[in-house]
Formats: C-alpha cells, sequence, structure tokens
C-alpha cells in the first residue's frame, strides 16, 4: 500500500508545493512529484492520479 505525503518548500522562486509516493510499510520514497505553483493545483494532481490508478495495469520486476 501507498500513500501521498506532501510538503512544501521556499525556493529562489517563491514558495513550491510537491507529493510524494511513499511505500505504508517502511516509509521508502518511490516518486516524487514536479514542483506546483499552488497548494491547489498539486492537490488536483493527486486526484487525477488517484483516478487514473484504478485503470492502471501494475507490473512488478525489474527492467534491465
Amino acid at each position: 500500500m501507498i500513500r501521498f505525503e506532501t510538503f512544501e518548500r521556499l525556493t529562489l522562486r517563491g514558495r513550491r508545493y510537491f507529493f510524494r509516493l511513499v511505500v505504508v510499510g517502511n516509509s521508502e520514497i518511490i516518486a516524487q512529484s514536479e514542483a506546483y505553483n499552488s497548494a491547489r493545483a498539486r492537490d488536483h494532481a493527486i486526484r487525477l492520479i488517484r483516478h487514473g490508478a484504478f485503470e492502471a495495469r501494475v507490473i512488478e520486476g525489474t527492467r534491465s
């Protein structure tokens, strides 16, 4: 199971908003978002991912 973790950083370009996908069991970060200009834009991206995840195929393994 994974969870979304949201956070913000103050950069030279102003405040930026991010999210991470984190494995619940061991807190491993498996993905981090691009920088968003607002929390609303970041939260919209999370909603889109959650919606699309129901239709996604999961393929486990490694790539060579």
